[in-house]
């Protein structure tokens, strides 16, 4: 029989999920402080009442839960409502001061202080995302009540979900909502470092749709407002406001000025570190710099790894990917690619959806075309479990995209050339619009042709825009595509002698390739002529099926052996 007070005791420890001695000190009211803790935790465990060690050293405890449940129906019984109150609110102060803010959150929840939980989510908003941790961000709102979601440093946190999530239009309308709130407050530094993080939204926002110029002016208005220590945050700014610039022409610029705020990073590395770099390893992306890619994106990879950054993994995952992709590198492209749908939820959701389309490809490069059919399945399965229905499209397109490769006609929707701004500015892989720009060539009628013709030209006034080369170089094979099914060679030779001089350097060859056979005896021509004889004999030979041609005819290949001991560092990191 336990004496009067360690009865009490028990009692409020049952609203502790976990508890430990110095927890239960926490909690204790003021009359009970003669009750020692310590103590109180040995009479129980020699007593045999349901406690559970949680750890080897005797520190951590909670009780049976069907212990607990019997005490905490005692506990309400016996009708002092402000008793819990006042117990889940100690527990919430001892929790925070412990660093443990999602106990803390859940305690105030549970105390019915909601407005105390919000404020705590908000003040640990930079430690999640310097952490890279946006799930756990994602995770700490969704437990907050709809009433506090309208406070507006909570809808820019949920805006910095949105990013991760790759959803444009979700952060806009966060963004204006917040600042109808803040509409009305006086200046302050809290008010001036929301309204930072509004330009930091919007700027973001503005270059996931393309338009560079709103995304420069944005950036310029952000910079100023965010000091270097928010190092997620600022080293996300510097990130769309660099590639602004590069997008507005000032490309050498862009890179310049990436690489500046580079060196002057501290020697250990931080959120700002990675997001320097990932800017970096866009800007080759976008230039179709593969061997600066390629560098880059590995120094990238090998720091993340170190700090455990998965999201930061993830991204160059997808980069060496991409890159061993184009030089038709085939087990790495897979090994890589394969690593972040392994675990799409540790990535952003672009580097996800872009590796599902590469891991596709890349086995529909191999012969083995239901396994890429079934990450295309996998794909949109994916986003809408995500509650991405809205990026379904980028799925459906790549099922199209692997039946047109294989040869087959495919009916695509009209659909996949509406709203280009929007869908280009997502610069995903591989755009609706030139899978249906592919079909109407592919299909071949004078109509037809004549519908890919003025759909390419919108694509191209809209990449010449906003300054993408390697964009201008999927749309220039397209284009030679669509010559040589309208039977004007001249005008084949010279867009394949412009692709073959850009790509020659770069050791490119899947531009080619996945362009199908119709280009083959231009390419012999050019060669013959004198142009690139031996890149193009390279090229010509990736056509094989041995090589890794898509185009099949039915005939499938063994498939290849990944040796594990070869692989990279995989993006398993846990969340910090």
């Amino acid at each position: 029989m336990l004496p009067p007070l360690e009865r009490r005791m028990l009692l409020y420890t049952s609203i502790l999920p976990r508890f430990c001695a110095p927890l239960c000190a926490a909690i204790m009211p003021a009359e009970m402080q003669q009750l020692a803790a310590d103590d109180f935790l040995k009479h129980l465990r020699h007593s045999n009442l349901f406690l559970i060690a949680l750890d080897d050293e005797g520190i951590w405890f909670r009780f049976h839960h069907l212990f607990a449940d019997l005490l905490r129906h005692r506990l309400h019984l016996s009708g002092d409502a402000n008793v819990v109150v006042r117990l889940h609110l100690a527990a919430s102060h001892w929790f925070e001061a412990n660093r443990l803010t999602d106990e803390a959150i859940t305690h105030a929840l549970a105390a019915g202080d909601d407005t105390r939980a919000a404020e705590l989510v908000e003040e640990h908003i930079d430690v999640l995302l310097d952490d890279e941790n946006w799930r756990g961000l994602a995770q700490r709102l969704a437990l907050l009540p709809e009433s506090t979601k309208h406070r507006p440093a909570l809808l820019i946190a949920q805006g910095w979900v949105q990013q991760f999530r790759y959803r444009p239009t979700s952060i806009l309308a966060l963004v204006e909502e917040a600042e109808e709130h803040l509409a009305g407050w006086s200046s302050s530094p809290q008010v001036e470092r929301m309204r930072g993080d509004l330009a930091a939204l919007r700027g973001l926002a503005y270059l996931f749709t393309g338009q560079a110029a709103q995304s420069l002016a944005a950036g310029q208005q952000a910079l100023p407002l965010i000091p270097i220590k928010r190092s997620y945050v600022r080293g996300l700014v510097e990130l769309f406001y660099i590639r602004a610039k590069a997008h507005l022409g000032e490309r050498a610029a862009a890179v310049a000025q990436a690489q500046l705020w580079l060196q002057q990073q501290p020697q250990h590395p931080n959120a700002r570190t990675f997001r320097l770099l990932l800017t970096l390893c866009s800007l080759y992306y976008e230039a179709f710099e593969l061997e600066q890619l390629q560098t880059t994106s590995l120094l990238y990879r090998q720091i993340a790894a170190q700090a455990r950054r998965p999201l930061s993994v993830g991204w160059t995952s997808y980069l060496l990917g991409w890159l061993h992709y184009q030089k038709n590198e085939l087990k790495l492209a897979e090994q890589y690619f394969g690593e972040v749908v392994e675990q799409p939820l540790m990535v952003h959701t672009r580097a996800a959806i872009d590796s599902w389309s590469g891991l596709a490809l890349t086995q529909l490069a191999q012969g083995r075309v239901e396994a890429a059919q079934r990450q295309a399945h996998h794909l949109h399965r994916f986003l809408v479990e995500s509650g991405l229905v809205d990026l379904t499209i980028f799925a459906d397109a790549l099922l199209h995209y692997l039946n047109l490769l294989t040869g087959n006609v495919v009916q695509v929707s009209e659909s996949y050339a509406q709203n280009l701004p929007g869908q280009l500015g997502l610069d995903l892989w591989p755009s609706p619009a030139f899978v249906l720009a592919l079909a109407q060539i592919r299909q071949g009628g004078h109509v037809q042709l004549a519908a890919a013709a003025r759909l390419l030209a919108d694509c191209r006034a809209y990449y010449v825009h906003i300054s993408m080369p390697w964009r201008l170089l999927q749309l220039e094979i397209m284009e030679a595509l669509l010559h040589a099914a309208a039977g004007n060679r001249n005008a084949v030779l010279e867009a394949l002698r412009k692709l073959v001089t850009a790509c020659e350097a770069q050791g490119a060859l899947r531009i080619f390739v996945d362009a199908g056979p119709a280009l083959k005896p231009y390419l012999h021509e050019l060669a013959a002529a004198g142009v690139a004889p031996s890149y193009i004999a390279w090229i010509l030979a990736a056509f094989d099926a041995g090589q890794g041609s898509p185009l099949l005819l039915g005939r499938r290949l063994r498939q290849p052996t990944v040796w594990r001991s070869q692989r990279a560092p995989r993006c398993s990191a846990p969340m910090p």
